[in-house]
Protein backbone atom coordinates (compact mmCIF):
# COMPACT_ATOMS: atom_id res chain seq x y z
CA UNK A 1 0.00 0.00 0.00
CA UNK A 2 0.92 3.58 -0.56
CA UNK A 3 0.84 6.63 1.32
CA UNK A 4 -1.46 8.17 -0.99
CA UNK A 5 -4.44 5.96 0.04
CA UNK A 6 -8.02 7.39 0.76
CA UNK A 7 -9.22 6.18 3.39
CA UNK A 8 -13.15 6.76 4.52
CA UNK A 9 -15.88 6.43 7.56
CA UNK A 10 -18.53 3.70 7.09
CA UNK A 11 -21.46 6.06 6.44
CA UNK A 12 -18.98 7.42 3.37
CA UNK A 13 -18.11 3.54 1.98
CA UNK A 14 -22.02 3.11 1.88
CA UNK A 15 -22.96 6.14 0.05
CA UNK A 16 -20.16 5.24 -2.05
CA UNK A 17 -21.01 1.72 -2.68
CA UNK A 18 -25.07 2.46 -3.06
CA UNK A 19 -24.13 4.99 -5.98
CA UNK A 20 -21.96 2.40 -7.19
CA UNK A 21 -24.52 -0.08 -6.90
CA UNK A 22 -27.63 1.62 -8.13
CA UNK A 23 -29.37 0.95 -4.73
CA UNK A 24 -29.32 1.45 -0.94
CA UNK A 25 -26.47 0.12 0.49
CA UNK A 26 -25.79 0.24 4.33
CA UNK A 27 -23.62 0.17 7.02
CA UNK A 28 -24.31 -2.19 8.09
CA UNK A 29 -23.26 -3.97 4.96
CA UNK A 30 -19.70 -2.00 4.41
CA UNK A 31 -19.09 -3.63 8.05
CA UNK A 32 -20.16 -7.28 6.56
CA UNK A 33 -17.99 -6.77 3.47
CA UNK A 34 -14.69 -6.16 5.30
CA UNK A 35 -15.14 -8.79 8.14
CA UNK A 36 -15.66 -11.09 5.06
CA UNK A 37 -12.64 -9.35 3.54
CA UNK A 38 -14.12 -8.55 0.58
CA UNK A 39 -13.12 -4.62 1.36
CA UNK A 40 -10.15 -3.63 3.57
CA UNK A 41 -10.05 -1.39 6.62
CA UNK A 42 -8.07 -0.60 9.26
CA UNK A 43 -8.68 0.99 13.14
CA UNK A 44 -9.71 4.30 13.60
CA UNK A 45 -9.92 4.76 17.17
CA UNK A 46 -11.76 2.33 19.90
CA UNK A 47 -15.20 2.24 18.02
CA UNK A 48 -14.62 3.23 14.50
CA UNK A 49 -12.93 2.03 11.58
CA UNK A 50 -11.85 3.48 8.00
CA UNK A 51 -12.53 1.79 5.01
CA UNK A 52 -10.10 1.46 2.08
CA UNK A 53 -12.12 4.01 -0.91
CA UNK A 54 -10.19 2.34 -4.11
CA UNK A 55 -11.67 -1.13 -2.63
CA UNK A 56 -14.78 0.47 -2.27
CA UNK A 57 -14.84 1.98 -5.94
CA UNK A 58 -13.86 -1.62 -7.33
CA UNK A 59 -16.89 -3.42 -5.64
CA UNK A 60 -20.14 -3.87 -6.70
CA UNK A 61 -23.17 -5.03 -4.36
CA UNK A 62 -26.08 -7.03 -6.47
CA UNK A 63 -29.23 -6.49 -5.26
CA UNK A 64 -30.82 -9.51 -3.15
CA UNK A 65 -33.68 -10.38 -5.22
CA UNK A 66 -35.34 -12.93 -2.77
CA UNK A 67 -35.56 -10.50 -0.13
CA UNK A 68 -36.97 -7.45 -3.06
CA UNK A 69 -40.08 -10.19 -3.40
CA UNK A 70 -40.68 -10.64 0.33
Amino acid sequence: MTHTEEWVEVQDAAKLLSHRSGHTVSADYVRLLAHKGKIRWKPKDGRQNLYLRSDIEEYRVRRNRAKEAA
